[in-house]
C-alpha cells in the first residue's frame, strides 16, 4: 500500500493543488479570489514489496467446498396460553349492564343466535364465545 502525505502552507496553495490535480485549473475564477502560482513538488512514493508466492498445500484429500448459508434463526417457541373460562354469574352480570343500557332486544337476538332463549340454557363450552360477543356489544367482561 502506498502512502502519500502532502502539506500545504495556505488554503490557496491547497486549492491550487486540487485544481491542478482535478484538471479544473483553467476554470473561470471569480473576481474576489486571487490566483496563487502553482508550485510543483515531487513526492517520493514507496512501492510495496512484492508478496511471496503462495503455494497450495496438498494433503491428498479432495478440497472442501464451503457453501454460503442463511443465518440460523433461533426456533420460535409459542407462548403458552390458557383459555379464559367464564362463569354463568360473570356472563349474567355483563348482560345486566347491557340491559341497563337498553340493549334487551340485542341480547335476546344474541341468545337466539346461540339457539337458547335464556342465559342458563347456554352450554358451558360456548361461554367464551358468548363473552366475546358481549364484549363486542360494549360489556366489560
Amino acid at each position: 500500500m502506498a502512502q502519500i502525505t502532502v502539506t500545504f502552507d495556505s488554503y490557496e496553495e491547497m486549492k491550487t493543488f486540487a485544481e491542478e490535480l482535478l484538471g479544473t485549473k483553467n476554470a473561470p475564477v471569480s473576481a474576489d479570489s486571487k490566483e496563487v502560482p502553482a508550485q510543483t513538488q515531487s513526492v517520493p512514493v514507496s512501492q510495496p514489496a512484492p508478496a511471496a508466492p503462495v503455494m497450495p498445500i496438498t494433503t491428498g484429500q479432495a478440497p472442501v467446498q464451503t457453501v454460503p448459508t442463511a443465518p440460523i434463526q433461533p426456533p420460535v417457541t409459542p407462548v403458552p396460553t390458557t383459555e379464559r373460562t367464564y362463569t354463568l354469574d360473570e356472563l349474567a352480570n355483563a348482560a345486566m349492564t347491557l340491559m341497563d343500557k337498553g340493549m334487551q332486544s340485542q341480547l335476546q337476538e344474541l341468545l337466539a343466535s346461540y339457539g337458547v332463549e335464556a342465559l342458563p340454557a347456554l352450554p358451558k363450552n360456548l361461554y367464551g364465545n358468548f363473552a366475546t360477543a358481549l364484549r363486542g356489544m360494549g360489556a366489560n367482561i
